[in-house]
């Protein structure tokens, strides 16, 4: 659309949207009445903002008509066009884009000399509170311009950033968001959090490597041989479990089983259950809970055991509490050990107490050899064997302390022991030949089969008893042969 201006001669065109105007010059108009006065009123007549930059330019055209006249059409004005405002974004701190996870997958040896190692690789992102994960920066208002004629083009403002911040995080004034707690660092769905449950949608295997997580865990599949999954807190698995680790602070809950092939491992500080074990090494400080068949492992129980529709075959099982199971051994006779009435992890606390007991012993008369030698070597003490002699008495006090509070702590497990120890063992169908039990410094070994439902317990005297189905208590040695143990 053009704007005429008064002068018939002479016209100015505007673009529609304002952004640009031009001065239109005929062939045939007189080059000398041309001159900046006339052109200015021209312009200003289509109420254009003469600037000294428009009238430099209207100076150059009229220069430039003058030396060659001809029909002329010029620029002489430009709006200066608005800038839009920037969308508000998320600028992540480096080792923690998870839009772009992939390019900062890492190794745990990740040396130029040195081979890398895949079971280490890291497949997650893991932070502690405290953390600086990225900056919210905030949209920007943008900044407007002007048209051709002084009147403003307004900018667009930024939009927002989309992303929701979860609560497990926090967003300080200057937009650092920081993590409010230790855990996975997860951003699904436009949402940032962190969550003290880890998923792992498939296998632990190479394409996550091992797993070493500050939380809870969940795997979907299961975990493949030589893989190592360890986690603070409950650990899911509802998938097989081969020949690997398992260290799980809390509750442990396979929903398959474990088939470890004398090589896997399984630890847990709370409670365990599981479909199946087989040929696994390791301890419940809890509960363990087997649907089906313990097979030949080497396992202690700080806890209850139940296998109340299962078998224990073959191995050495050590539990503390009860023991609920519907058959012991095998028809093939494969030796199948049951230490019950033991407190296993509190034994192991105890050795460990004794070993340090007996440690500083020897490091306490060291010092007492040190100091007689000192005091017998005649003459006056110089300043440095008194200055000696005092660092070692210091010394002897601090390990008379340390040996006087592992007395009490081992007074304190042994009275833990006495409390927790129990004879508890209900086997439903059948306990087969080649069964031992070991029952304080008693190991009672079944030479042939003996039909359940039976429970073997303690009498009010501490004799060994047992009753078969709602018969008479009887003594435990008439059916098995009580090999004496060591006291």
């Amino acid at each position: 659309m053009c704007e005429a201006s008064n002068d018939p001669r002479l016209e100015m065109e505007i673009n529609a949207d304002r952004t640009v105007a031009s001065v239109v010059i005929p062939a045939n108009f007189d080059p000398t009445t041309l001159n900046l006065a006339l052109m200015e009123q021209i312009v200003c007549d289509t109420e254009i903002v003469i600037t000294p930059d428009i009238r430099k330019r209207m100076t150059e055209v009229i220069e430039d008509f003058q030396a060659r006249p001809r029909m002329l059409k010029a620029v002489i004005a430009e709006a200066s066009k608005a800038v839009n405002g920037e969308d508000g974004r998320l600028e992540w701190e480096e080792a923690y884009d998870l839009e772009n996870f992939d390019a900062i997958k890492t190794t745990k040896a990740e040396l130029d000399d040195e081979a890398v190692n895949y079971y280490d690789i890291v497949s997650y992102i893991q932070v502690e509170q405290g953390t600086h994960v990225a900056t919210l920066l905030p949209p920007t208002d943008g900044i407007d311009g002007l048209d051709v004629c002084g009147k403003t083009i307004c900018a667009t403002p930024g939009k927002t950033c989309d992303i929701i911040i979860d609560s497990s995080l926090d967003v300080d004034p200057s937009g650092k968001v920081i993590a409010a707690m230790t855990g996975v660092f997860q951003y699904r769905h436009r949402t940032l959090k962190i969550s003290q449950l880890l998923e792992i949608e498939e296998y632990v295997d190479f394409s996550t490597g091992n797993i070493d997580f500050e939380g809870s865990v969940h795997v979907k599949e299961g975990v493949r041989d030589c893989f190592v999954v360890k986690a603070t807190e409950k650990i899911t698995i509802d998938g097989l479990i081969e020949a690997a680790t398992i260290m799980c602070g809390g509750d442990f809950v396979c929903r398959r089983g474990m088939a470890a092939r004398d090589r896997g491992h399984l630890i847990v500080d709370g409670n365990a259950s599981t479909n199946f074990l087989n040929n696994v090494r390791g301890r419940v400080k809890g509960d363990l809970n087997v649907k089906n068949e313990l097979i030949n492992c080497e396992f202690a129980i700080g806890g209850n055991m139940n296998l109340g529709q299962g078998s224990i075959i073959g191995g050495r099982t050590i539990v503390t509490g009860s023991v609920k199971v519907e058959k012991l051994g095998s028809d093939q006779n494969i030796k199948t050990t049951l230490v019950l009435g033991a407190v296993p992890i509190l034994a192991a606390r105890l050795i460990k107490l004794k070993s340090i007991i007996t440690e500083e012993n020897e490091n306490l008369e060291n010092i007492l050899a040190s100091v007689k030698e000192l005091n017998t070597s005649g003459g006056m003490l110089q300043p440095g064997q008194q200055e000696r002699i005092t660092e070692l008495s210091l010394e002897e006090s601090q390990i008379r302390q340390k040996l006087s509070a592992c007395e009490l702590k081992s007074f304190e497990i042994r009275k833990e022991m006495m409390e927790e120890q129990q004879l508890d063992l209900q086997v439903g169908k059948i306990i087969n030949t080649n069964v031992h039990l070991i029952i304080g410094v008693h190991e009672m070994v079944f030479r042939k089969p003996l039909r359940g439902p039976i429970k073997i317990f303690w009498s009010e005297d501490q004799q060994i008893r047992y009753r078969q189905a709602d018969g008479e208590e009887q003594r435990l040695e008439e059916v098995s042969e009580d090999i004496q143990l060591a006291a």
